[in-house]
């Protein structure tokens, strides 16, 4: 371990142990951070910045929260005249506190921009078999998102402006292996719509090393009656079959977390028994702990299906 990275960690904790609350925990840690680093950590100064942007948003996550219901909403209801037929569900979820911070350190530590745009996240799985004609319908429906919002944002009452925002990363290659993969269903070039490759971050076409799919859309949310209420916020795309695949199978974000959290807890691990966050209950049993602070836990899951 670095020296930054264990001063890191330290400040962390010193934050984490003091607060009672995500957004005083992130204040703290975010002011620590600035008070102890240089100009030339300026990534870690980006960092502290954002950190402390993100606890003023979670002190109105319910405002930001009714702003993506409402995205969910038009998603939900597009899906369902556009195709009438499609059996699909969604769910909305508010990103945890610790996930947040350890993408945004994983970011600081491949020399990137720790911004990030999935704070407020809605997801879109169409339960239908996995095949070209599913697969084409959700670049459809993507398509079909982006449309409807550029139109909605000159209705006067619609209370959103919905802008699409260009992803943070380029997805054109990867080092996929479909030997190794040989159930994910990699699309055919004639059901692609070339468009979207440059609008979105395109896993079906492009999936990612452990066979991870799905269609990423990020939007800047903003409330039209007043404009400093904003949020950036993304929509994921993907089959069932694709979904179960990111959950339980290779490309679980289980995994992928665990991995994560293996790297990253020698820098930020914590003692649970001196945590005091209102809302979150720790355990000795990991199993057995209960999180609503949105620490550990995303928050504010929503999930409707259309499934006849």
């Amino acid at each position: 371990m670095t020296e930054q990275e264990q001063l890191v960690g330290n400040l962390f904790r010193e934050s984490l142990y003091t607060g009672n609350s995500i957004p005083e925990i992130m204040e703290l840690f975010s002011s620590k951070i600035s008070q102890n680093f240089t100009a030339k950590d300026f990534l870690l100064l980006q960092m502290a910045s954002q950190l402390f942007e993100s606890a003023q948003i979670r002190k109105k996550a319910h405002t930001y929260m009714k702003m993506m219901s409402k995205i969910s909403s038009e998603c939900f209801n597009l899906i369902e005249s556009k195709h009438s037929e499609l059996k699909f569900c969604t769910s909305q979820r508010f990103k945890s506190f610790l996930s947040e911070l350890y993408k945004r350190y994983e970011r600081v530590q491949d020399g990137l921009s720790p911004e990030i745009k999935d704070l407020p996240a809605l997801r879109i799985i169409l339960l239908e078999e996995n095949s070209q004609k599913t697969l084409r319908i959700g670049y459809e429906i993507a398509e079909e998102i982006m449309e409807t919002f550029s139109k909605l944002n000159s209705d006067k009452d619609f209370p959103l402006y919905v802008n699409l925002s260009i992803p943070d990363k380029s997805v054109s290659q990867s080092n996929f292996d479909q030997s190794k993969h040989p159930n994910v269903l990699i699309p055919d070039s004639k059901i692609l719509i070339p468009k979207l490759s440059n609008l979105g971050k395109d896993y079906i076409h492009f999936p990612k090393d452990e066979g991870y799919q799905s269609y990423h859309i990020c939007f800047e949310l903003i409330s039209k009656s007043d404009s400093s209420i904003r949020i950036f916020s993304e929509i994921q795309i993907r089959t069932i079959a694709q979904h179960m695949y990111a959950e339980t199978g290779p490309a679980n974000h289980r995994e992928y977390k665990i991995r994560r959290t293996k790297k990253l807890d020698k820098i930020f691990g914590f003692d649970n028994k001196k945590v005091h966050i209102s809302g979150y209950y720790p355990d000795t049993n990991p199993k057995n702990e209960f999180d609503y602070s949105g620490f550990l836990k995303p928050t504010f899951v929503t999930e409707r299906s259309k499934t006849f």
